[in-house]
């Protein structure tokens, strides 16, 4: 086996973790509100981190792992589970937006779209 197919396995394995993981939260984030995409990194009104979701960063962190082994690999990252959380990250950050979805929309808009991944 090459080291290819090997970090091709690997990078399966930590996307369909990392979908159904937030296939597990979004649900009751698209109910609550609850900030899943709001972290150190994405943070437009400058939160403590202890006003965060306790795994705010980890599921971030999480994505761009995924992204990073796609990178290695030379496969695309446009709509891979890793990107369309970050793409979320970034339009709840961008305050400039006053047309941008709220957690709701988003949590919505992200569970249909990792719905309709294989």
């Amino acid at each position: 086996m090459s080291s290819d197919d090997k970090f091709t396995r690997q990078l399966e394995s930590m996307e369909q973790q990392f979908r159904d993981r937030l296939l597990g939260l979004l649900p009751k984030a698209a109910k609550t509100g609850s900030a899943v995409f709001t972290n150190t990194t994405f943070n437009p009104h400058n939160l403590r981190p202890h006003l965060f979701r306790t795994d705010a960063d980890e599921l971030l962190e999480e994505a761009q792992a995924c992204l990073r082994l796609r990178e290695q690999l030379d496969l695309p990252a446009t709509g891979s589970v890793g990107y369309v959380f970050i793409e979320a990250c970034q339009e709840a950050a961008n305050i400039e937006n006053p047309h941008r979805r709220g957690p709701r929309r988003l949590a919505e808009a992200l569970l249909e779209t990792l719905s309709a991944i294989p």
